[in-house]
């Protein structure tokens, strides 16, 4: 979602320059697959309701800020920038904000990297702004 004008993928007569309505869907599906919406949302496959975010680096990166996580429904970061990927599974950021994340789930370190333990059933969920509307990580991925 970060790429820039010079994008191998934003190269063609496919990519619209110009799109009518300033917004994005993005659906992640394991039955049929992902789809990227611009410029439109498909009603039919959501439900809720939709946050709208303003992108605070109008460069590259879709970055929001105001950014939460929980974990078993305890806030253990606050107030940090998110740069919203839909291509990595990865959580980047300094060590010691990382570190706050993974105490309480009891992950492995190896090396610079935490993992989630695959036995535990956990909870974690990210929000963002003053919705506050939980995003979870299912147990099941």
């Amino acid at each position: 979602m970060g790429a820039n004008e010079n994008s191998a993928s934003l190269q063609g007569e496919s990519f619209p320059r110009n799109v009518p309505l300033n917004v994005f869907a993005l659906w992640l599906s394991y039955s049929t697959g992902p789809e990227l919406h611009l410029s439109w949302i498909d009603e039919a496959v959501y439900t809720g309701n939709i946050e709208y975010h303003q992108i605070v680096d109008p460069g590259d990166l879709w970055m929001i800020k105001d950014g939460q996580i929980q974990v078993n429904g305890r806030s253990v970061l606050s107030g940090f920038m998110s740069i919203i990927d839909s291509g990595t599974p990865f959580i980047y950021g300094p060590l010691e904000d990382v570190a706050e994340i993974y105490r309480p789930l009891g992950g492995e370190v190896i090396g610079n990297r935490y993992y989630f333990p695959c036995r535990r059933v956990w909870s974690v969920s990210f929000t963002w702004g003053s919705n506050r509307q939980p995003w979870y990580i299912p147990n099941d991925v």
